[in-house]
């Protein structure tokens, strides 16, 4: 069979990347299940939302073994989807954890304070500066997954690459504001369960946008290719 070039073996490689696509998808729900549990008992209040972001904690790393296996298959086609997603968990779950934790929590403090904005005089600027804060901080953390998902740095020196990529590489920055509008959408109108289905889009899509910050981070910190994880 012609793998390269016939219409077999184009089937070949559409069959093998749809196998990909689900397998990461399985990974992606198994590991982020524990965060939509969560969400199904927390109440539509300031503090139920404050919860509900605490909860998110299983997310980042499950997103981060995600990056690590799409990146894989371009290195090694032959590679399994759940090994290098297990290896990745492996990997990179402390690392992430490190930054992804006090994220979490100082979300929950900004995502109570525009709750409960309407209680104060100035409700409507505190509710904007929280809002905006909001979006800074979630465009950080992406510049962090990707970071501490491809490179072994500490997690000081992730905080700050994450920062500076945000206006040095803002081409990224503008492509992942894009992805996370549509992943708040998605979620907004088809609940939790979207960020299940659609989490494997989500990384997909994450490290096609992130490569040139890659790219752009490998050439001024690491003297040669880095080493995942």
């Amino acid at each position: 069979m012609d793998v390269d070039g016939s219409g077999a073996g184009r089937m070949v490689r559409a069959a093998r990347t749809i196998n990909r696509c689900v397998v990461l998808g399985l990974c992606l729900a198994l590991a982020c299940a524990p965060s939509v549990v969560v969400g199904l008992f927390v109440s539509a209040t300031p503090l139920g939302l404050m919860l509900y972001v605490l909860g998110l904690v299983a997310v980042a790393p499950a997103l981060s073994a995600g990056l690590y296996a799409v990146r894989g298959w371009r290195r090694d086609p032959g590679a399994g989807s759940a090994r290098l997603f297990l290896r990745g968990y492996r990997m990179n779950v402390v690392d992430v954890l490190r930054w992804w934790v006090p994220t979490l929590v100082a979300a929950a403090v900004l995502a109570v304070n525009v709750g409960y904005a309407g209680d104060h005089v100035a409700g409507p600027l505190l509710r904007a500066a929280g809002i905006a804060a909001g979006v800074v901080l979630a465009l950080w953390a992406g510049n962090a997954l990707v970071v501490s998902s491809f490179f072994s740095f500490r997690t000081r020196d992730v905080a700050r690459i994450a920062a500076a990529e945000m206006f040095l590489s803002w081409r990224v920055t503008l492509g992942l504001a894009c992805l996370l509008l549509v992943a708040a959408a998605a979620v907004y109108v088809a609940g939790d369960g979207a960020m299940l289905l659609l989490a494997w889009v989500f990384v997909v899509l994450l490290e096609l946008v992130a490569r040139p910050l890659v790219a752009h981070v490998t050439a001024r910190f690491t003297p040669a290719e880095p080493d995942a994880g």
